[in-house]
């Protein structure tokens, strides 16, 4: 491959200045070259967290911890160690203790930027991860930044991607499309489980290269790890637990059967066109009422009766589909399930209908659905309160948490907002107004409505309730700080997941083995050789298999060999093969020996200690 090195002197010379002088850091109160890297929790941030993480490597550098951010939570259960060199990526909102930070999420003013004492940039890239490859000067291939661009910015049809199949992984078919890599990528960003931070961070420690086939490999291989099926005990497979959370998704995002309201008597989503009809068909009476001074119940009436809109599942509104919290869909599975309604029947096939406004929470994210936001006819484009088309999702979002901030006094620095031209997003929306004429409303509902307001193309009511129970305050348990931090010390390797992995077959084939239906080993010895300290630790020092070891004599031994026909010690050929076998053989006495508690490494009983531990 020819590359372009003059392409890459502008990056060098546009690269922030991340000292490489340990006394720099040292003088600045650092421990020396030591890093905390923290990314955002999806597969840009991944992407980061790789070009990073090698960057720092190959300039000295020593990462002490890593991290992984969400916009739910933010900053918030974060605890900045001020002796460790701070990098934060792919997250929108820079914070105080952070010593580099590279984001693609909006800019910062010009004021923001002169004040700045520290390496903070925003790119205007597509995704974080190009951003970040052209200020570190590292070569950053078109191979890489086609499926991470495609992903971070939505820009399925730019690239040709059908988005109806993203939710369904299936290789067989994939392999088949001419785009398979593209195809491969947007269907396997949707097997992640963001709250998964341990296999997050290892795939990045584990990575030596942003390949989206390396980086399958490796969440397929950790993800086994740090998702353990407590009831069954078969570690779970990445792809299948995925397939059925999405199953799970769509079942909560459509509804089951047609049973839920928003269908009209042919099995179709009613299109809603007033606010007064979307009242009078998800409006629910809370469970509750005011009370008294003295904490008594007030009789009910329409003076203290509090409601709030409850739909469920998906609707459409104007020209707009809305996604309710607690669905598991999000901007990119919506799309999919859209589609797939246009194709049922079930949706109109209106190129307005072209939005979708989802809620997370105290969330909320507008993107566009079928057409790209920039390629829609003017006409057909939403229009803000002064009549002006909008046309970029990311930018009105901005505008909108400034417009409350002026005119409603709207204020809490948790509030994030920004994101591209086709998607959206205000994160972290607390607190009521305090203005007439909306004292008391809560921001998050106004927020919601406005943009209902704005983007759906129908006059919405401003004052419609949404989440009218009350706010459960969120105090951040003290168990709970930096929980999503792990030591760089207790970050599998891939070489230690490979090895456990290999453990964990054996130990299975073992348990099966004392199941009901082949527990030959057990019924015929019942592990007696070992009991009764026939076989005792010291032995497995010398195990050599060469015929003349008291341990090749036993009942156990026997056995066990005949239960594991593959490992064939005497007859192998290849010495390197007959070597490996006696390794998996020692494995499996080792694992007798943990089953029945006595320490192969010590040389002694350790009853005391609970087999649960180990």
């Amino acid at each position: 491959m020819l590359i372009n090195f003059n392409k890459y002197v502008k990056m060098f010379e546009s690269a922030p200045r991340l000292p490489n002088d340990v006394n720099y850091w040292l003088k600045k109160g650092k421990s020396g070259k030591d890093v905390c890297l923290i990314i955002h929790d999806d597969m840009d941030g991944v992407v980061s967290g790789i070009i990073m993480k090698n960057y720092l490597l190959n300039h000295g550098f020593n990462i002490k911890k890593y991290g992984l951010i969400n916009y739910q939570l933010g900053w918030a259960d974060f605890r900045i160690d001020s002796s460790l060199i701070t990098i934060a990526l792919d997250f929108a909102e820079d914070i105080p203790g952070c010593d580099l930070y590279i984001d693609h999420h909006g800019k910062f003013t010009e004021e923001v930027s002169k004040s700045q004492k520290k390496f903070s940039i925003k790119t205007p890239t597509g995704s974080a991860a190009e951003g970040i490859a052209q200020q570190l000067g590292v070569p950053f291939s078109n191979d890489t930044k086609d499926w991470i661009d495609m992903i971070d910015s939505a820009k399925y049809s730019d690239y040709d991607i059908d988005i109806r199949g993203i939710l369904d992984f299936d290789l067989s078919i994939i392999k088949k499309s001419p785009k398979a890599k593209l195809k491969f990528a947007a269907a396997m960003n949707q097997l992640l489980k963001r709250s998964d931070h341990k296999t997050f961070i290892e795939v990045v420690n584990a990575s030596d290269q942003p390949s989206i086939f390396n980086i399958y490999r490796l969440f397929k291989l950790f993800y086994p790890k740090n998702n353990p099926n407590w009831i069954s005990g078969i570690e779970p497979d990445f792809v299948g637990d995925a397939r059925t959370r999405l199953a799970k998704m769509q079942q909560r995002t459509k509804g089951v059967g047609r049973m839920e309201q928003g269908f009209d008597e042919n099995g179709k989503k009613i299109r809603f066109e007033k606010w007064e009809d979307f009242w009078n068909a998800f409006a629910k009476k809370l469970p509750y009422v005011d009370v008294d001074e003295n904490g008594e119940p007030l009789p009910e009436d329409e003076s203290n009766m509090k409601w709030q809109l409850k739909p469920g599942v998906y609707q459409l509104i104007g020209n707009i589909m809305y996604v309710p919290s607690g669905t598991w869909s999000n901007a990119l599975r919506a799309k999919a399930i859209f589609n797939q309604g246009i194709d049922e029947g079930i949706i109109p096939d209106d190129p307005k209908l072209n939005f979708v406004v989802l809620q997370y929470g105290n969330t909320i994210q507008i993107a566009d659905l079928r057409t790209k936001i920039k390629s829609m006819p003017v006409e057909d484009l939403p229009k803000d309160k002064a009549g002006n088309p909008i046309d970029d999702l990311g930018k009105y979002c901005e505008g909108l948490v400034k417009n409350f901030e002026e005119h409603l006094d709207y204020q809490d620095e948790r509030t994030v907002s920004g994101g591209h031209y086709g998607i959206g997003t205000v994160s972290n929306i607390f607190g009521k107004c305090h203005k007439k004429p909306f004292e008391n409303v809560k921001f998050l509902d106004l927020f919601k409505n406005k943009i209902i307001n704005d983007i759906s193309g129908i006059k919405w009511g401003l004052l419609m309730p949404w989440n009218e129970d009350d706010d459960k305050v969120h105090v951040i348990k003290p168990e709970e700080v930096n929980k999503k931090l792990v030591d760089a010390s207790d970050v599998r390797s891939e070489e230690f997941a490979q090895t456990e992995k290999k453990e964990r077959l054996i130990l299975k084939k073992i348990i099966q083995g004392l199941a009901p239906k082949n527990y030959d080993v057990y019924l015929a010895t019942n592990f007696d050789d070992i009991r009764n300290d026939i076989i005792i630790p010291k032995d497995l020092d010398q195990l050599r298999f060469n015929g003349q070891k008291t341990i090749e004599e036993t009942e156990l031994f026997h056995k066990l060999k005949k239960q594991f026909p593959e490992l064939d010690v005497y007859n192998e050929e290849s010495t390197e093969k007959r070597k490996s076998d006696r390794k998996e053989f020692k494995r499996i006495f080792r694992i007798l020996f943990e089953l029945l508690d006595i320490d192969p490494e010590k040389k002694r009983d350790y009853k005391k200690k609970p087999t649960y531990k180990k």
